[in-house]
């Protein structure tokens, strides 16, 4: 199953200047040469450890990249960041290697398909199905806050700081790993270097990283799974722009369209109050000032499950091993007249 789509990052456009040209065997391993993610900096294989036969997924930097001054440190920072995080829910850094110039991470292999490849595919979801995507999610950020910063790394606070839909990895079983955590120092590393990069115009990065020169807290991270869950239900972000630049100056600057412009037309009642009440928490997830916005993935968390109270779906994993299947969502709620009104106050 491929996570990767040349429509977001047009890497078409510089495969010919960024292309790593790895031999199909090299070092301790033996490559596929298929792409099964691309991202502005990176390109990601698939690949077999020639010690142990077994497959894991080799990250590799953009050639451009891999040839700045001064990319070697930050490369260093980078994996000794990635190596502290563990969990169930987070893809796992085994390793690094450097061949020929190119510097190359590499992860455990996860058979899967990216949130950003479903919400290609088939958003707007069923309110229901972004909110139990959303809960896997807070799941992989609550491995990633909990992490105490390690020996050397200062007073770094434990933060994913690269969240997006790519970064959002969901197997065949159902099971949700978050991947690419601490890797935006790379990326804002090259904008310094002004070097050229095949951005998709989709800003998830919080007003505050922006606004302060890449400073971010757990609220950034709420931030960005805000207008995740955001582009789950209505297949739209609120801030727009002809380019990258464009829209991060709309997210410095709290320029967006209206929550009730980008809802999806539907003749379903009972859908679209619950996009609405869905649009409602993201919107408080998404404040432009972070101190007016909900602080903490707890308290998102407890909002879900009050969304979700009424429904009836009893594994989260299975529900969505069932989506993935038959690329459909059956609604699990009980069927009562009234029941939305009465769940949430209306």
């Amino acid at each position: 199953m491929s996570d990767y789509d040349h429509s977001r990052y047009h890497a078409v456009d510089f495969a010919a200047l960024d292309d790593p040209q790895l031999p199909e065997r090299f070092q301790n391993y033996i490559l596929d040469k298929n792409l099964i993610g691309a991202g502005p900096i990176s390109f990601s294989y698939r690949a077999t450890r020639i010690d142990g036969n077994r497959p894991v997924r080799l990250k590799v930097l953009r050639k451009r990249v891999c040839r700045l001054a001064g990319i070697g440190e930050v490369y260093q920072r980078a994996k000794a960041a990635q190596m502290q995080y563990t969990g169930d829910h987070l893809l796992r850094m085994t390793g690094a290697a450097v061949h020929d110039g190119i510097l190359i991470f590499e992860y455990e292999y996860f058979e899967s398909i990216s949130l950003c490849s479903l919400i290609e595919s088939d958003a707007p979801f069923h309110p229901d199905l972004a909110a139990l995507i959303a809960m896997e999610i807070i799941a992989g950020l609550s491995q990633i806050h909990g992490v105490r910063p390690s020996p050397g790394l200062g007073n770094l606070v434990p933060l994913h700081r690269n969240l997006k839909p790519e970064n959002v990895l969901i197997s065949p079983n159902g099971e949700v790993r978050l991947t690419d955590i601490g890797m935006l120092d790379i990326a804002a590393f090259c904008d310094a270097a002004r070097l050229e990069l095949p951005y998709d115009i989709r800003v998830y990065q919080a007003t505050e990283q922006l606004l302060r020169d890449g400073y971010a807290d757990r609220r950034s991270d709420v931030f960005t799974l805000g207008l995740m869950i955001l582009e789950m239900v209505t297949s739209r972000l609120p801030y727009a722009g002809g380019n990258v630049f464009e829209v991060r100056q709309n997210i410095r600057e709290n320029r967006r369209a209206s929550l009730e412009s980008l809802y999806p037309v539907t003749r379903d009642r009972d859908r679209k109050k619950l996009t609405q009440q869905l649009g409602q928490l993201c919107e408080k997830m998404t404040a432009h000032d972070s101190e007016k916005r909900i602080q903490s993935l707890v308290d998102v968390e407890s909002r879900l499950l009050r969304y979700l109270e009424g429904t009836r779906y009893a594994d989260r994993t299975r529900a969505l091993a069932d989506f993935l299947q038959r690329r459909s969502f059956h609604v699990e709620r009980i069927s009562k007249r009234g029941f939305i009104d009465r769940l949430f106050g209306g």
